[in-house]
């Protein structure tokens, strides 16, 4: 029997795709689930937290490794390995290097390739690098593209993408939350969530960011700031360089509902991350984005705030952040993109029968 095929490697992209596995099991859809191994120790916990076990664990990551390199080291692997799996379809997720080598494997061999979180562009190519060059050459080789927004649609549809081929669905991330069992605690602590670790970020611009994450946190001493370590050793090392602070404290990776919980209950986020950027606007906690170019637009004046890697403009983003209000919206869809996704898979897979 012919299964759909997901192909994942990251901690984001399980949690992403975790509530749309779970409609296909739910629909006796079988999937078959490989990871490649590119995030070796958060990608089991993450999918932990939704009760899903992967059917294939490639173990591809090596310490220190260069996303080049392992995107096509990741590539060769999957080749050998598809061929020889029975597959009705194939289903990737974001801009990662295990997406892009997913993706470049099903056009080798003509499989149908459903892209979820297609479309988000910052339309800069070395800002996120390498992902925004990944998530472009990925649109190219996609028969069918689940698109979050409208903004993520545009960007589609000027890029000549085939209308009928779009599914415009919201965030599967909203889906994810919704699992999570809900928390009583909505009272806002004097804690900032401080997350940091892109690349241009961590290599290009590293002295300027210990410069601005020393100088915020003089300017806002009343808070703590806590900073999840990412596996990244460049970013734990522009950390660990600042770790004197006496209102900075380091954690360990977090569980993923330990991590909503901490960003349902924190005064502000402060983060180069597109997905904490995502996940406070469905919780409603205003975050300020450390990066000069965001692919997430969407909720840029509805709680998110754009400041680039000057102090001082992040300083004045930071107080108007603590001082905003969030009125109803959401930027990033409601609850439901995995049942629309799966809906819009049945339905083509029947007319391939």
């Amino acid at each position: 029997m012919k299964r759909p095929l997901f192909i994942l490697g990251t901690r984001p992209e399980a949690i992403k795709l975790a509530p749309l596995i779970l409609e296909f099991k739910k629909r006796c859809l079988s999937p078959f689930i490989i990871s490649t191994g590119q995030h070796r120790e958060l990608l089991p916990k993450a999918f932990s937290t939704f009760s899903i076990k992967v059917d294939l664990d490639l173990k591809l990551m090596n310490d220190n490794q260069d996303p080049i390199d392992f995107l096509k080291k990741t590539q060769d692997a999957l080749f050998k390995l598809v061929k020889d799996i029975p597959t009705s379809y194939l289903i990737v997720h974001g801009d990662t290097a295990s997406t892009l080598a997913a993706a470049k494997v099903a056009h080798q061999f003509d499989l149908p390739l459903g892209h979820v979180e297609a479309g988000v562009r910052s339309h800069n190519l070395d800002e996120p690098w390498p992902e925004e060059g990944f998530r472009r050459e990925i649109t190219t080789l996609a028969t069918h593209h689940f698109t979050p927004t409208t903004t993520t649609l545009n960007n589609l549809l000027e890029e000549q993408v085939v209308a009928k081929n779009i599914l415009l669905c919201g965030n599967t991330i909203v889906d994810a939350i919704e699992f999570l069992p809900k928390s009583e605690h909505k009272k806002r602590e004097t804690k900032i969530l401080l997350s940091i670790h892109r690349r241009e970020n961590i290599l290009n611009f590293s002295k300027k960011m210990r410069s601005l994450l020393t100088h915020v946190m003089e300017t806002f001493s009343e808070f703590e700031f806590i900073a999840i370590q990412h596996p990244n050793p460049d970013a734990r090392a522009l950390l660990d360089s600042i770790s004197d602070r006496p209102n900075l404290r380091l954690v360990s990776p977090m569980d993923y509902p330990e991590v909503i919980e901490l960003l349902r209950t924190c005064a502000l986020v402060l983060s180069d991350s597109g997905g904490f950027q995502e996940e406070a606007a469905v919780l409603e906690t205003p975050v300020v984005v450390l990066r000069a170019f965001t692919d997430r637009p969407e909720s840029i004046g509805q709680g998110a705030f754009l400041a680039g890697r000057d102090k001082d403009v992040c300083v004045e983003a930071m107080h108007q952040a603590l001082a905003y209000s969030f009125s109803s919206g959401a930027p990033y869809g409601k609850p439901g993109a995995s049942k629309k996704i799966t809906d819009f898979v049945e339905a083509f897979l029947r007319t391939k029968k």
